[in-house]
């Protein structure tokens, strides 16, 4: 295996074994989640009848549900409840329809099944699933320059003028106007971008076709940069893990006295009991109010404009971990910059437990009163990424544990003493909206740490070391078990031979091998006693 700089590489370079003890099991290739799988179901429809939870088998065949291996559309359409809910709203709204065909079997009387099938109205489902994106609104990049567009910002005149489609997500933060966007080495000054919809359906792609940002060639010699606020909110709470046991654990947790900058001040610490994680629904907000030039020479900046944007708001899935502001504010050393860089390292070590890349997944950037670090899907109405995330994170050698193995290992910070900033091999990430500032990788080890000794008092993380523990165990006797007589010996003499200390001293040469006409007393050769 080759290993590049990406930080989840490296720390496979560093612990082999991590990649090669998981198993057989691959992770799913791409969380499902309502909203992507509802054109899914709709160009399903347009095949062949949905038969929901009844392998599609038994429209036309006798054979039973328990004796085929053909998977039902529950399995194939990610679980009951996705099936279900996506199902329901694609009848609400007329997409659909449902109704009931005879089946036959060979041990159970006739009967008849529920089909889902496409409306005949729909005409050319597949037109709503974008392959770009899985995001419910999108944004079209127009070139204002293009003959068949004719500088017309009223809406898209022909398909040949876009550039480029932006989702919802980031189109405000990269396509504002007066930004200066880079498409195929040509620079482009967007002019002007439409204003979105109060409200948009979020099941399907939208399909309006009228929200574009138009955009003209420019020879601007500086680059843009915007300035935005962001706010994350707690919706809906689907599950919360407790430390309600973390006060017997109080040794454990303040063993190691070096990690906190004031020891006094830490003798005086408790890990507090109460919540400790919760994933679920958030509201995000994030507004841009301006931008600022900046020189492409000097890199300094030139001036600043003020914006009036409406703020983009959606909701998504998430997970937060607690931080414990009240207790380690006051004894660790730039605490908000310490848990916006741990934010930063989960986001390096995700793709080790998910198949995630950077436009997946994104985290909280605010480095003022941090009590908590949040990591969130960046699509509008979640791609089930970080939920799948959060099961990784009460496990021993989880999703914390090489956080903060990461940063402590890194081979590039690690002697560079003075500078806490992190580089591109731990802690920098390319969407970070403080642009790879305000970050403390000292600080975030030291809250990593308290963090871990918070999730190993848990019940969850018992329960999950207990099961694995239980594991090993059994695949450690599935091996014995599994060797013949003779290479049970030969694996007991290989432990003997290792054990068992040379009685001879070694005789080592230095210089040239010594022919038997040689002596002692020629130079060239000199025989030495071995260390």
């Amino acid at each position: 295996m080759v290993c590049f700089s990406s930080p989840a590489e490296q720390h496979i370079w560093r612990n082999p074994t991590n990649l090669m003890c998981r198993g057989k099991s691959g992770l799913v290739s791409m969380p499902v989640n309502v909203g992507l799988v509802q054109g899914h179901l709709l160009c399903a429809g347009e095949e062949y009848p949905i038969t929901g939870q009844h392998p599609v088998c038994r429209i036309f065949s006798s054979e039973d549900d328990a004796t085929t291996s053909t998977l039902n559309d529950y399995d194939l359409f990610g679980s009951a409840a996705i099936f279900k809910e996506s199902i329901d709203a694609l009848i609400s709204t007329g997409l659909m329809t449902k109704s009931t065909i005879p089946v036959t079997s060979s041990t159970l009387p006739a009967s008849e099944i529920m089909v889902y099938k496409k409306h005949p109205f729909v005409d050319k489902p597949w037109t709503r699933v974008n392959l770009r994106s899985i995001e419910p609104v999108n944004y079209a990049l127009v070139d204002l320059s293009h003959p068949l567009q004719g500088g017309a910002m009223d809406g898209v005149r022909d398909e040949q003028a876009i550039l480029d489609n932006i989702p919802y997500s980031r189109v405000f933060y990269h396509a504002f106007p007066g930004a200066i966007i880079t498409h195929r080495g040509q620079r482009y000054k967007v002019q002007s971008m439409t204003r979105p919809p109060a409200f948009a359906d979020s099941s399907i792609g939208y399909k309006g076709g009228t929200l574009a940002a138009y955009a003209k060639p420019t020879t601007a010699r500086y680059l843009t940069r915007p300035l935005s606020t962001s706010k994350i909110t707690v919706v809906k709470q689907m599950e919360r893990i407790d430390d309600f046991g973390a006060k017997k654990k109080r040794e454990k947790a303040t063993k190691d006295m070096s990690m906190y900058a004031d020891h006094d001040a830490m003798l005086e610490k408790e890990i507090i009991e109460g919540s400790l994680a919760g994933n679920g629904v958030v509201n995000f907000r994030k507004s841009v109010h301006g931008y600022k030039k900046i020189s492409l020479i000097t890199r300094a900046e030139l001036s600043r404009t003020e914006l009036s944007l409406p703020a983009m708001e959606f909701d998504t899935f998430a997970f937060w971990l607690d931080t414990e502001a009240s207790s380690l504010r006051s004894v660790v050393k730039d605490y908000d910059e310490g848990v916006h860089a741990l934010s930063h390292a989960i986001l390096a070590v995700a793709p080790l437990f998910v198949p995630s890349g950077s436009g997946d997944l994104d985290c909280d950037h605010n480095v003022y009163d941090c009590t908590r670090l949040v990591i969130f899907d960046v699509r509008a109405g979640g791609s089930g990424t970080s939920a799948e995330l959060f099961k990784f994170v009460f496990l021993p050698d989880g999703l914390l544990h090489s956080a903060v193995d990461m940063m402590e290992n890194c081979s590039h910070c690690k002697g560079d003493f003075g500078y806490e900033g992190g580089c591109p091999s731990c802690l920098h990430f390319g969407n970070c909206l403080k642009f790879n500032q305000d970050l403390n990788r000292t600080a975030a080890i030291h809250i990593g740490r308290r963090l871990l000794a918070r999730i190993e008092t848990t019940d969850l993380y018992k329960k999950n070391k207990s099961r694995q523990d239980g594991e090993q165990q059994e695949n450690r006797e599935s091996r014995n078990l599994a060797f013949s007589p003779r290479r049970k010996s030969r694996a007991s003499a290989l432990r003997n031979a290792q054990e068992v200390n040379p009685t001879k001293s070694r005789q080592v040469v230095l210089g040239r091998p010594g022919w038997p006409t040689d002596t002692e007393n020629e130079p060239g050769c000199r025989q030495v006693q071995a260390e």
